[in-house]
């Protein structure tokens, strides 16, 4: 056990009963960003979309709130959906409805799911040096009523589903196979259908 000694005026003194083993220098780290979690699924098909999402806010093993909407309308035919910190979630919809908006008065007409697509991954890239701490989905139907779902990381390379469903968030690794055991692939977007009960096994 190391003793500490201070200088005084009669000298070098030990002070007694103290210890200072197993202390270092303190090292402060800071970071802008929390992961409050967050899965979404988004499931289409050849006239509908499905986006759902929970609704927990957690910070760690301490849950901060059970009510809380990651999912958010764009358009009348498009939403998003976003887990991750929760701060960068709410701005980075908060930005793309002003920028749906000035769409909408500026062309007289509201943006398409496609549109919407292309506009949140060039949101997310502008911002990829100090980017939105948000997993973002995509869901809406397109230009021929087929649903469409994509799926995003943090720096807005995004990918429409050819299977037509996606997930995204705290429990994808979870939840991507059990959609893919339900959906299976249907090698193109002509909907989603669950597999016979004879084919699941």
């Amino acid at each position: 056990m190391a003793q500490p000694y201070i200088q005084s005026t009669e000298g070098v003194k030990a002070l007694p009963g103290v210890s200072i083993s197993g202390y270092g220098p303190i090292q402060h780290q800071f970071s802008p960003y929390d992961w409050n979690g967050g899965t979404i699924v988004a499931i289409g098909g050849k006239d509908y979309v499905v986006l759902a999402s929970d609704k927990r806010l957690a910070t760690g093993y301490n849950i901060k709130s059970r009510g809380i909407t990651r999912t958010f309308k764009i358009s009348e035919s498009t939403y998003i959906a976003a887990g991750g910190c929760h701060a960068d979630v709410t701005a980075f919809y908060n930005n793309l409805k002003y920028r749906a908006t000035m769409y909408k008065f500026d062309n007289n007409e509201e943006m398409g799911s496609e549109a919407v697509a292309q506009l949140v991954s060039n949101t997310l890239y502008y911002k990829r040096f100090f980017p939105y701490y948000a997993l973002p989905i995509v869901a809406g139907l397109d230009r021929d009523g087929v649903g469409y779902c994509a799926g995003y990381d943090a720096v807005g390379s995004y990918i429409r589903s050819k299977d037509n469903y996606t997930v995204n968030g705290s429990a994808a690794s979870v939840a991507m196979p059990i959609l893919d055991n339900l959906f299976g692939t249907s090698g193109g977007s002509s909907g989603v259908y669950p597999k016979k009960s004879e084919e699941t096994g």
